[in-house]
């Protein structure tokens, strides 16, 4: 099963460009990628500085695969935005499931089973 991804990010002050370039990068970095099946960026028409990733990867180890590949760029995310909310969609896996009970802002959605 995909896991998906939302993450919203509040750019802090000044910092809009470097963002830009980070979220370039992460992109570019992910269309390397063969199991991201999704990388897509968008910014809120309402606030500048407000952004939306959309991610989806054909699994858990797949999303935990491209969080290794990109680390050093998504270590520099705090640095010029906060990351206010963050929804995981999918069978998450125990390393994604545990991410998740760590940050107050994330949210685990399971599929429903009929």
């Amino acid at each position: 099963m995909t896991v998906t991804s939302r993450a919203v990010l509040h750019v802090h002050p000044g910092r809009r460009d470097e963002f830009l370039a980070v979220a370039g990068a992460l992109a570019a970095a992910a269309a390397e990628e063969d199991r991201t099946l999704r990388y897509d960026w968008y910014a809120s028409v309402d606030d500048g500085d407000v952004f939306v990733a959309i991610e989806e990867y054909v699994d858990g180890a797949a999303a935990l695969a491209h969080n290794e590949h990109c680390q050093a760029l998504l270590d520099r995310i705090p640095q010029v935005a906060d990351m206010t909310a963050v929804d995981l969609y999918g069978d998450l896996g125990p390393q994604l499931e545990q991410w998740v009970a760590e940050h107050p802002f994330a949210h685990e959605h399971q599929p429903l089973r009929w």
